[in-house]
């Protein structure tokens, strides 16, 4: 079988606009594959299409060896895949460990019958997930703030939160969309720090998009680059790093962070 996410000529327009042509990547198990490019390359634009937001115009997606290609996001969800988002979503009326074990609501092991009668079951369902919710934070550097308000955190904090919430679907591939976007460096140290631990600890496969190249030079095994949706380099992060096309291109280009629409 050919676990993890496989993404195989996939081609998206919009209109008379070629957002992307023809793009093939593959993240396996315990592997991180970063993507990069200038703004409007189509690197959220691939991630809107790999979570099922976009309906691409031709090519296959397949998600542990199952093709969910014209699945809906709900659907993709369910099959083991999560995704963290540029801007970031959080529930600011729940505290940190409410806003993680709302991520495991899709994932619960119990009836409606057991919900509404809150039979025994249902109340080891619910200790399962606190208990599961608190290892994860604890993962995250966040055990500490469990009780906190999401405003209430520093910005690292947040987008670590974040992250955190997406791991409460036990997921077997993370899509991650610019997570140290606005961050500063030691909040970006940290953030590399959680993301080799989630590989390490639970082996999943995680593709991500990231301005910050130190941090993607740091954490990714391979890289793929892209301009104007089309595939141009891709390999070990040196073999990349010391690509000339890359390092005209894209190495030195403005690391202003692309909106999630024109992208």
């Amino acid at each position: 079988m050919n676990e993890g996410l496989r993404v195989v000529d996939i081609t998206q327009k919009f209109g008379g606009l070629l957002a992307l042509d023809a793009v093939n990547i593959a993240v396996y198990p315990g592997e991180i594959v970063g993507i990069i490019g200038p703004n409007g390359a189509g690197k959220t634009t691939l991630f809107n299409v790999i979570s099922g937001v976009y309906q691409p115009t031709s090519g296959h997606i397949y998600l542990n060896d199952q093709e969910i290609t014209n699945l809906k996001p709900y659907q993709i969800s369910q099959l083991g895949f999560s995704r963290t988002f540029q801007n970031i979503r959080l529930f600011t009326r729940m505290n940190v460990l409410e806003n993680v074990q709302m991520g495991m609501c899709g994932k619960a092991k119990v009836s409606l019958f057991d919900n509404l009668f809150s039979t025994p079951k249902k109340r080891a369902e619910t200790i399962r997930q606190r208990e599961r919710a608190i290892e994860i934070l604890r993962i995250m550097g966040l055990e500490d703030k469990k009780y906190h308000m999401p405003g209430s955190l520093p910005y690292g904090e947040q987008r670590r939160l974040e992250i955190a919430r997406a791991m409460a679907t036990d997921p077997t591939v993370l899509l991650l969309d610019e997570p140290a976007a606005g961050m500063n460096p030691t909040e970006t140290e940290d953030l590399l720090n959680c993301i080799n631990t989630i590989r390490d600890r639970f082996g999943i496969a995680i593709l991500l998009i990231e301005h910050d190249m130190s941090l993607v030079m740091n954490v990714c095994q391979r890289i793929q680059v892209l301009d104007y949706g089309r595939a141009i380099a891709s390999g070990l992060p040196e073999e990349v790093a010391n690509n000339p096309q890359v390092v005209s291109a894209y190495l030195g280009a403005d690391d202003d962070t692309e909106s999630e629409e024109g992208n």
